[in-house]
């Protein structure tokens, strides 16, 4: 039996581990990059901005580093219409260099296609990554 204790938040195990948790608010067709200052994009640090790609329901966050390696990956949808079905799947994730951040690719998909979401308050997708900061 483990005797760890962890009583307010999980305990993070390995080298440099960084959890990067960041929710982004789509603007249809939209290409402007959505950051913290315009409030199209909440996070606590580790993402300079979301943008949409000139594909329909594309977008590349872009970090503001780069990592050794990516542990793990979430991301959820938020929809206010009760009529729309979108799915979140992540596409390409670039870790980075020493001369340029970490990249990761969402595409937001009705089906196989494809899909923007429309700009509402109530209309945004989560992702949280996970990523080993250091080798060693």
């Amino acid at each position: 039996m483990a005797s760890a204790r962890m009583p307010d938040r999980s305990r993070e195990f390995g080298p440099q581990c960084k959890r990067i948790k960041f929710t982004f608010f789509p603007n249809g067709t939209s290409t402007t990059a959505m950051t913290v200052a315009a409030g199209t994009l909440v996070t606590d640090g580790g993402v300079a901005n979301v943008t949409r790609t000139a594909t329909a329901g594309k977008f590349i966050a872009t970090l503001d580093e780069a990592y050794v390696k990516l542990l793990s990956k979430q991301v959820s949808v938020q929809l206010s219409a009760d009529t729309t079905d979108l799915t979140a799947q992540f596409g390409d994730i670039s870790l980075g260099s020493s001369t340029a951040a970490a990249t990761v690719v969402i595409r937001l998909l009705a089906g196989t296609t494809n899909t923007d979401m429309s700009s509402n308050a109530n209309n945004s997708v989560s992702v949280t990554l996970e990523f080993q900061d250091s080798a060693a």
